[in-house]
Formats: C-alpha cells, sequence, structure tokens
C-alpha cells in the first residue's frame, strides 16, 4: 500500500497550492495511488461525495481497500486487533537493549583533536561546563519518547500555542480554509490545536509523567553525573543551548580557574522545544549557537586545558576550537547512556574508534563540501599550484577542517601490504578482489576502520575523485595484525554515461585504501576490461569485507 507523509495530502492545497481546496487534495492523492493519508485522515472522509457526484471512479477507491484489507489480514490485525501493553513495555526497553544503546554510543564517538590531554591520567580536579554538561535530554534525538515529552512539558506553559507538530496542525487548521469540512471538536486555539496536550484529556494528562522521570527509569545520567562519581568536579552551566545571556559567565570562569581540565560539553538539540535541527529545523550558520562560542572563548582564557565535547545534530564549523583547544570529541547524539559513554572516553576506559561520515569545514562558507567531488571542482589544487587559478580562497585554506572517514584513537594503526588478486578485471559480472595488513603499532587496544575507494578515471562525463567503495571495522590488540579482504563486484561501480544509460564501462580504475578520504596509503590502477555494460537489472550496492587473523 502507498500512504502519505503526515500532513502530505494536505499541503497539495495548504502549501504547494496544486489544487483548490482541501477536501480536492484527497482527490487528486487518490487518484495519483495514494491508499491512504496520515496522520488525521479528513481529505479521504469527502471521497465517498467525488463518488457519487461522478468525479472519482469507486473501482479506485476498491483497490485502495483491497490493498490495505490485504495487509491487515496477512499481519492478524482482525484476530488480535488490540495491543498487549505489558509486552509493549518489556520490549521497549530491558537490560539486552540497554546495552546496545550503550555500545553503540561508544562506536560513535569519534576524537578530532588529542594533544596527549586524553586520556585523562590521575585524578585531575575538572570544571564540567556548558549546556550539555548536565542533561539528559539534549544527547537524545528527536523523534523520541523524551523529545515527545519534552513537547508535552512545554505545551504546559504560558507558550503552549507555539508548540506543534507540524502535520497535526496543518490537518486540524482546514477547518477555517476550507469551508464545509468540520474537524473534530476539541479545545482549539486560532482554528487550530493549540499544542499536543490538547490532543489528550485531563486523565490521560495526568498519566503522562514528565521527561525527566521517564529518562531516570531507564537509568539515565548525566555527563557531569558519572564524571563527579570518578573525580572532583565543579559544575557550570554558563548559558543556555539557544537562548541569549551570559549570565552564567561569571560563574563557568571561576569554576575552570579551580581545576586543572576544563570538560567543555556543548552543543545543539534535535526536537521540537530549544532546538537547533530537527524536522522542519534548519540552521543558517555552523557556529557554536547561542551564546557557546563566547563561553567557550571566555573558558578557555582561564588558561586550562579544554576538552570539547560537540553534541547535537550536524557539525559545527570550529576553526577557533581547533586551535585552542586539547582536544576535540565529537559525540553526536549518543542516546540514553550519553553521560557514561562521553566519561569513558574521557578516562580512558574505551578507546575511541568512530570515523566522520560527513566533512568538517572551517566556515559556513565552503559549503557544499564533500569529499567525493567531481574531478574538476571541489577543493583540490587540480591547477597545480598556478599562481592564478589556486582553486582556493583568498581568506582561508579551500580544504576542509577534518575529512570524510577521519578520527582518531588512543593508539596508532599502520596499513601494509596491499594485495590486488587481478589487475584486469571484466566490466560485466567481475569481481575485484584486494587485501591489506592492518597492524595494531601503539600500546592500547583499539579500533581502525580500513576504507577502500575507487576513481574510474576513463568516463567521457565527470567522475567523482574517490567514492567510499567499503569499509570494515576491526578491533586489535597492541602488535596485532589483520588482514581485511574486499570483494568489489563490477556492478558496484557504475553510473550515466555521456548517453545517460546507467552502465560499467573499460577503462582505468583506480584503486585506493586508507583510513580517510584525506589519508589514503596505497593507490593502484587496474583495468575495467570487455564491453560497456547496461547494469539494468544487475546493480548492486555494497562491497563484501571480512577480516583473517595474520
Amino acid at each position: 500500500m502507498l500512504t502519505s507523509d503526515g500532513g502530505g495530502v494536505a499541503r497539495l492545497y495548504s502549501t504547494n497550492k496544486v489544487v483548490r481546496s482541501y477536501e480536492e487534495a484527497g482527490l487528486y492523492a487518490i487518484k495519483g495511488g495514494c491508499d491512504t493519508e496520515i496522520p488525521v485522515g479528513g481529505t479521504y472522509k469527502q471521497l465517498p461525495r467525488y463518488v457519487r457526484e461522478g468525479k472519482l471512479d469507486e473501482a479506485l477507491l476498491d483497490e485502495s481497500v483491497r490493498r490495505i484489507l490485504t495487509i491487515k489480514f496477512a499481519c492478524g490485525l482482525f484476530e488480535n486487533p488490540y495491543v498487549d501493553l505489558d509486552a509493549v513495555k518489556k520490549a521497549m526497553t530491558n537490560p539486552q537493549k540497554q546495552q546496545l544503546s550503550l555500545k553503540a554510543a561508544e562506536q560513535s564517538l569519534t576524537l578530532l583533536k588529542n594533544d596527549g590531554i586524553l586520556p585523562l591520567t590521575g585524578k585531575p580536579k575538572l570544571a564540567v561546563i556548558g549546556p550539555h554538561a548536565d542533561s539528559l535530554r539534549y544527547p537524545i534525538s528527536g523523534y523520541t519518547y523524551p523529545a515527545y515529552l519534552e513537547m508535552i512539558d512545554a505545551s504546559r506553559g504560558k507558550d503552549s500555542d507555539k508548540i506543534t507538530i507540524g502535520g497535526m496542525k496543518d490537518e486540524s487548521a482546514k477547518e477555517d480554509a476550507s469551508p464545509g469540512y468540520q474537524v473534530p471538536k476539541k479545545k482549539k486555539s486560532g482554528g487550530a490545536f493549540a499544542s499536543m496536550v490538547d490532543l489528550f484529556n485531563e486523565e490521560q494528562k495526568a498519566r503522562i509523567c514528565d521527561m525527566t522521570t521517564s529518562l531516570r527509569r531507564v537509568g539515565c545520567a548525566s555527563l557531569y553525573e558519572v564524571l563527579r562519581e570518578r573525580y572532583t568536579v565543579r559544575y557550570a552551566p554558563g548559558c543556555d543551548i539557544v537562548k541569549p545571556g551570559q549570565d552564567g559567565f561569571a560563574e563557568a570562569i571561576a569554576a575552570a580557574k579551580e581545576s586543572d581540565v576544563v570538560i567543555m560539553a556543548l552543543g545543539g538539540n534535535c526536537g521540537w522545544v530549544n532546538v537547533t535541527g530537527g524536522e522542519g529545523k534548519d540552521r543558517c550558520s555552523l557556529d557554536l549557537p547561542g551564546e557557546q562560542q563566547a563561553l567557550l572563548e571566555a573558558v578557555a582564557a582561564a588558561g586550562k586545558p579544554v576538552v570539547l565535547v560537540l553534541y547535537g545534530p550536524g557539525c559545527f564549523a570550529i576553526p577557533w576550537a581547533d586551535r585552542h583547544c586539547s582536544a576535540i570529541v565529537q559525540a553526536w547524539m549518543p542516546g540514553p547512556y550519553a553521560g557514561k559513554a562521553v566519561a569513558d572516553l574521557l578516562d580512558g576506559t574505551i578507546n575511541p574508534g568512530g570515523k566522520l561520515p560527513v566533512i568538517f569545514p572551517r566556515t559556513v562558507g565552503q559549503v557544499p563540501i564533500f569529499y567525493n567531488h567531481k574531478v574538476g571542482s571541489g577543493y583540490e589544487d587540480v591547477y597545480g599550484g598556478n599562481p592564478i587559478f589556486s582553486g582556493g580562497y583568498v581568506d582561508a585554506p579551500s580544504r576542509p577542517l577534518y575529512p570524510f572517514g577521519y578520527g582518531l584513537s588512543y593508539t596508532t594503526f599502520a596499513l601494509f601490504d596491499l594485495q590486488i588478486e587481478q589487475t584486469e578485471v571484466p566490466t560485466r559480472g567481475g569481481v575485484i578482489r584486494l587485501s591489506v595488513r592492518v597492524t595494531n603499532t601503539g600500546t592500547r587496544p583499539g579500533d581502525e576502520v580500513v576504507q577502500l575507494y575507487t576513481h574510474f578515471k576513463d568516463a567521457y562525463v565527470t567522475r567523482p575523485w574517490k567514492q567510499l567503495t567499503g569499509f570494515l571495522r576491526v578491533s586489535l590488540t597492541p602488535g596485532q595484525s589483520k588482514r581485511v579482504n574486499f570483494a568489489v563486484q563490477t556492478s558496484q561501480l557504475g553510473y550515466y554515461n555521456e548517453e545517460m544509460e546507467f552502465v560499467v564501462e573499460p577503462g582505468a580504475l583506480d584503486i585506493m585504501v586508507g583510513t580517510s578520504s584525506a589519508d589514503i596509503a596505497f593507490t593502484q590502477e587496474i583495468q575495467l576490461t570487455g564491453e560497456r555494460w547496461p547494469l539494468a537489472g544487475h546493480r548492486s550496492y555494497t562491497s563484501e569485507v571480512y577480516q583473517q587473523d595474520c
């Protein structure tokens, strides 16, 4: 069955203006093949009227109903129509899932800079500063139960008319916009549901716990709470995530001066309240939000080593932090057990092994910037140092601050002995087989991500400088080596040629193996031989990668 995005049918009228009324949006949606709409279904309630008026073939309704009922029967919804609430509670969280959540958080953490301050040694006095330092909510993404409860909590306040989910508001607002369509009578403000709380009666609202209580029930603890169990810690929020105001700066600076090391927990929030990102929530700047950059600079001026931990959706342009901080950790949105995961990284309980899935620009002016830019574009110097056509900027380096695939460790690794099975591989049905040895050359156990990139050089259309073709995260003890094996089907290398055919063509292909898009240890050319191979029905998307003990 085909359904709409939340409020998508309504937007044919309200946003895209391709129909003349809210009701007509449903008519054109079902004619276009949409079987049902979510979340409310107001337009589809009007479809019988269009059948009676001869504007809609009833057979279209029958076809959609048949598809929907078939799925419901297959899922057993008529035999078992109700949810077993006790089973849901047990399935939602349990010790195994909590441990998996913690592991995911640990493996996602990415160390961007480290002058040797990490892992922390001895028992230094810490200042833990920033809006993320003592927050249970901010490390958790939007479209989660905590984010929903945050909206509910905010909706109880004086600004509740500003807290909405757009799809529901769009649907319910059509009473005013489209005469003749009546929305269900509920508490309204300006013709629309004022807030998420309006969807519940008083008894239901009383049963919804607050966000903090919900997070405590699954064992959440903030970074500050975890660190104070291990170190002598002084905490100061310093500022809000987005709101203006520097009233907390003095307390934060005082805490920094009394410490040996400062942990700055900064970044953004994803959801609908006090956020920097989320659905329909975008930024036009890549600077740290609100007063956070000013707070970072004020605290760093205290003269103590600063470890910056960045949270939130998206990345930030942080050239100042890169110059002045002793270490930088990109934590993203690690989830409910972020406090423990980040604390374990700081004290060396775990060794960071995450790699960047995006590029970190130096400034928003470099955007768009990505590693797989086409030949002749992007930040590569394609003119060989020509003083006129440098390919860069006059006021900043052209290369990114941190490249795609980049991430540091508390140990070191090296790649050796690239082996390629064949230097000529047929285009049709061919498989490129190669391997490389990775060794932990340091003193700690750790993870390295071995990355394979390719570049086809003989196309008659512009192709990317390099494309990630395969990768594998490998865990190694000090001195241990493993061989990482790749098997790349040529059907993964397709592109649209000058005739707009999606093909693999004969020619020269560069094989590149490294530990980031900018740290390539080996490059070797192979030849794809034979005829042009159209890939319709044959395309593949991933390569086979596995490891062997040496």
